[in-house]
């Protein structure tokens, strides 16, 4: 499918929209592009729109199509170019997942509309840390809310408040992808804001039952989300389902030995950190000695009542509205637990 080349239409509602890549090219200094020896990167490239617009307005100031094509590089994880992109004839193109790519290339320029979620994880927030450890300049299409205060936001959006030279209006009409919070953010390493501090929208909720001490959740390091299954791998506990279905999964040896976390406790209660509506299934497995994921939080305990207690408490009506009033308090619109959320949580009577 080729995309229009008029590019004054555009294609609104797609992420690869010509009009909206003219307008964010257009904050590159023409002596970026001029640079001797200048490499550009285009992050998660997919349709490869950026590519060619920016190629062109390189060509448009006397570059030659080799130099240009000499001095781009493209990355996607699945090649998924359109005709257009490919009669260009890039050179450096690179199949793989950016995330995992090892290079020890310095890029003057990154280009990135990288892919937002994976599951829970914000995938947009990783892509623009690594990127801006390889580039000078990072241009970025991303979903954005400085002001939240949503944990898995917190160092993101101190990186883009202490590196940003522009951050766009908001540009979520020229997408269809259910957002209406999308941005496109211009960052150097070397500008250093200052971080403005702000407050902990926790600390506006009183503790529940203050008087008691705080239930200690600990969190899975386990990194599996991307492993096979092995028949003689590991088992660890990958998740715990509604219901309270325990989910378990054997992964490479190699990747289960580098976990910190190995539970040798008489009972192990595994709670999900997804609650459904503030509700957290849990599962309580005695001497199981294994490790778990992220996606799982573990409380110790020392009998199979104390732990039965505990499951009871922290599926109570109680547990699940101060849950929900953590939620509100934080606008966690991910519905994901921190663990700061969690050692806020009190112990049963």
């Amino acid at each position: 499918m080729k995309f229009a080349t008029d590019l004054s239409k555009g294609i609104l509602g797609s992420p690869d929209s010509p009009v909206l890549w003219t307008e964010i090219i257009s904050h590159i200094p023409d002596s970026v592009l001029l640079k001797p020896g200048v490499r550009i990167l285009n992050i998660a490239c997919g349709h490869g729109t950026e590519a060619v617009i920016i190629a062109k307005r390189m060509m448009t100031l006397g570059i030659s199509k080799e130099a240009v094509q000499d001095s781009m590089w493209l990355i996607d994880k699945y090649h998924v170019f359109t005709e257009q992109v490919n009669d260009f004839g890039f050179k450096n193109v690179i199949t793989g997942d950016f995330l995992e790519w090892n290079t020890d290339m310095k890029f003057d320029v990154c280009l990135m509309n990288a892919p937002y979620t994976q599951g829970a994880k914000l995938l947009y927030t990783y892509f623009f840390e690594k990127a801006l450890t390889i580039a000078d300049t990072v241009v970025s299409v991303m979903p954005l809310d400085l002001n939240s205060g949503h944990d898995k936001l917190k160092f993101h959006n101190q990186r883009v408040e202490q590196h940003n030279s522009y951050i766009s209006e908001n540009v979520s009409q020229h997408f269809n992808v259910g957002l209406t919070n999308i941005h496109y953010v211009i960052a150097t390493q070397s500008i250093r804001h200052a971080v403005s501090k702000k407050d902990n929208k926790l600390d506006t909720i009183p503790l529940l039952y203050p008087e008691r001490k705080r239930i200690t959740f600990i969190a899975g390091d386990t990194d599996c989300g991307k492993s096979k299954e092995y028949d003689d791998g590991t088992e660890v506990v990958y998740a715990i389902l509604k219901d309270d279905k325990l989910v378990t999964k054997k992964i490479d040896r190699k990747i289960a030995s580098k976990s910190c976390r190995w539970t040798k406790a008489k009972y192990s209660v595994f709670v999900n950190y997804t609650p459904s509506n503030g509700y957290l299934n849990c599962v309580i497995l005695p001497k199981c000695e294994m490790t778990w994921t992220r996606k799982v939080f573990m409380i110790e305990s020392n009998s199979l009542r104390e732990a039965s207690k505990l499951k009871i408490w922290l599926q109570s009506k109680e547990i699940q509205t101060e849950i929900l009033k953590m939620f509100r308090a934080k606008s966690n619109t991910y519905y994901t637990l921190s663990l700061e959320m969690a050692n806020r949580l009190p112990y049963y009577e």
